[in-house]
């Protein structure tokens, strides 16, 4: 849900959070309305994947795109824009998606055993170098 929210802000989408709505209750009140653009929005969130699904959980969770489709689909309200918006949300994501992953690594890295132990011996190295 937290990227669900964080895409929508950086596509400038300026609707209520993920946390203060129910999106099955949105949905009810809307009924049939726009239900094809609905229909394409959300099929073309799912073909950019841009709901990470999380680990250990084998099925998409479908709040987050729902989230989203909503948020596209009422605030922009026609097809044509759409897609700009929800190719800047794949771009945006890919880029979060390398952050976590590089900090990630840099974690793994940082509480191996062979750095923590060897890593007096750079630093000492460093000294000798500047020397």
């Amino acid at each position: 849900m937290y990227e669900a929210e964080y895409l929508r802000q950086q596509a400038k989408i300026d609707y209520p959070s993920i946390f203060e709505i129910d999106t099955n209750l949105v949905l009810a009140r809307k009924g049939s309305t726009d239900c094809r653009l609905r229909s394409k929005t959300w099929d073309m969130l799912l073909a950019q994947n841009i709901n990470t699904t999380p680990v250990g959980i084998m099925l998409q969770w479908g709040k987050p795109v729902q989230y989203l489709t909503l948020a596209l689909v009422e605030t922009l309200g026609s097809w044509e824009a759409i897609p700009d918006h929800v190719n800047v949300m794949a771009a945006k994501k890919i880029i979060w998606c390398r952050f976590i992953f590089r900090a990630w690594q840099g974690h793994r890295v940082s509480h191996n055993d062979g750095v923590i132990k060897k890593h007096r011996v750079f630093i000492e190295a460093l000294k000798k170098v500047r020397k």
